[in-house]
């Protein structure tokens, strides 16, 4: 697990005022440079013999990481005797009504529904949104690393 998660954002935040829209796609931003950072990812790809292995381990951690998002009590969606997980419940608000524009709207209403609150669960669904990107980006630069090899 990465020193730098949600838990430690929230710990850190000075106010209860509503996280605003810049602000979390910020919080993006942050978790993934502060992940990056912490496991010194740039260098050590650099001078990592197989990039590969690499970066498929890096990879590995993530997977793990997501998983344990997953499993946080913030990150679980219980009614009705029905387990679900929030990030889930948050992307079918977004893919069922376009009008809430993007990640941060349809979190909004997924806590208006919920009556969580959102500052918590904006934080928590930052970060699982940047690991996903960085999911992403990694399986990007591994088929560019295999490319580049053949």
């Amino acid at each position: 697990m990465f020193i730098f998660n949600a838990y430690v954002q929230l710990q850190g935040r000075t106010t209860n005022e509503k996280i605003s829209e810049a602000h979390f796609y910020e919080l993006i931003m942050y978790f993934q440079e502060s992940l990056l950072n912490e496991i010194d990812f740039w260098n050590r790809l650099k001078l990592h013999r197989k990039p590969v292995e690499f970066l498929n381990g890096i990879l590995q951690e993530l997977y793990d990481s997501l998983r344990m998002i997953q499993q946080r009590p913030e990150m679980r969606d219980i009614k009705e005797n029905q387990f679900g997980y929030v990030h889930t419940e948050i992307i079918a608000l977004w893919n069922e009504n376009r009008r809430l524009g993007n990640l941060y709207f349809s979190t909004e209403k997924y806590c208006h529904i919920t009556r969580k609150d959102f500052n918590t669960i904006a934080t928590h669904i930052a970060e699982y949104r940047a690991l996903n990107k960085l999911e992403a980006k990694l399986r990007g630069l591994i088929s560019k690393s295999r490319q580049a090899i053949v």
